[in-house]
C-alpha cells in the first residue's frame, strides 16, 4: 500500500504561531514562539548567514496546519548542525566543496 505524502506518518500538528530570527554573537538563530531551534541533542542552532536564517524561518512559517518536514529542505541540515557557523564550514572544507561543485555547473546552467 502506498501512503500519501500528507499522511500522519510524514507530518505532525503545528505547535507554534510565530516564527522569528535573532542575531547574537554566535550567529543568527530561528525561534518558534520565542523558543530557539535546537539539534536532536538539544544544542542551540546558530547559523552563519542572515539569509540562511530567513530562509529556514520562511520554511517554518509556510507550514499550515501540519508540519511536513519533507517540504523544508533547509531545516534538516541545520538541525544536524551542518551549517552552523562559517568557521565550521571552513574546518570541514564544505564551502570549497560547494563552490567547486556549483562552478562545475555554471557553464551548462547559466543564461547568457
Amino acid at each position: 500500500m502506498i501512503r500519501k505524502a500528507s499522511s500522519d506518518k510524514f507530518s505532525i500538528k503545528k505547535f507554534y504561531k510565530q516564527v522569528s530570527i535573532q542575531k547574537s554573537a554566535q550567529g543568527f538563530s530561528v525561534h518558534l514562539d520565542k523558543r530557539q531551534l535546537k539539534t536532536p541533542n538539544s544544542s542551540p542552532i546558530y547559523l552563519f548567514s542572515e539569509i540562511l536564517a530567513l530562509s529556514i524561518a520562511f520554511e517554518w512559517h509556510s507550514q499550515k496546519e501540519h508540519i511536513k518536514y519533507f517540504t523544508m529542505p533547509l531545516v534538516i541540515p541545520s538541525k544536524t548542525q551542518l551549517v552552523t557557523t562559517s568557521t565550521d564550514l571552513d574546518k570541514l572544507n564544505i564551502r570549497h566543496l560547494f563552490t567547486t561543485r556549483i562552478v562545475g555547473y555554471l557553464e551548462t546552467d547559466s543564461v547568457w
